[in-house]
């Protein structure tokens, strides 16, 4: 019985932990996020994922890291999920499908990653999986883009 009892102390103990560390980003809809990035002059972050899409599931897995996540804090970070093509999202006032938007930005297959400024304007695309590494470069990069422009 006391076997027991410590198991699910330590059970529950790992996941308190885990909840704390893994803390989830604060996912929002394109168009919403969109008018919050121009609002509060943040670029954005967009995850064009799939369900059960396994690099997908391996992408946000890497989102999740602390050293992602904190550097993520300065981003609005939104995603969109599937191809329904009745859902629709506003982009500089123009509703747009899942299919019509992922083409105004060169997006062909999920996942995707992409960056816009506060404004909009496409920073860069990213196609399939990233690795740590390799993704806190890429965001680094776009706060370095996102910078230079606000100085210019």
């Amino acid at each position: 019985m006391r076997k027991i009892g410590t198991v699910v102390a330590l059970l529950f103990a790992t996941i308190i932990i885990g909840s704390t560390v893994y803390a989830e980003l604060p996912w929002c809809d394109f168009s919403d996020g969109l008018k919050q990035a121009k609002a509060e002059n943040k670029p954005v972050m967009v995850l064009f994922e799939s369900p059960a899409c396994y690099v997908c599931d391996q992408l946000k897995a890497t989102l999740k890291k602390p050293e992602i996540e904190q550097k993520l804090q300065g981003f609005v970070v939104t995603h969109i999920v599937g191809y329904d093509p009745n859902l629709r999202y506003e982009y500089r006032g123009t509703q747009y499908s899942i299919h019509d938007l992922a083409k105004l930005f060169g997006v062909r297959n999920r996942p995707a990653l992409l960056f816009l400024t506060a404004d909009g304007e496409k920073i860069a695309l990213f196609r399939g999986g990233i690795r740590s590494k390799r993704m806190l470069e890429i965001i680094d990069k776009v706060i370095a883009y996102t910078q230079a422009g606000s100085s210019r």
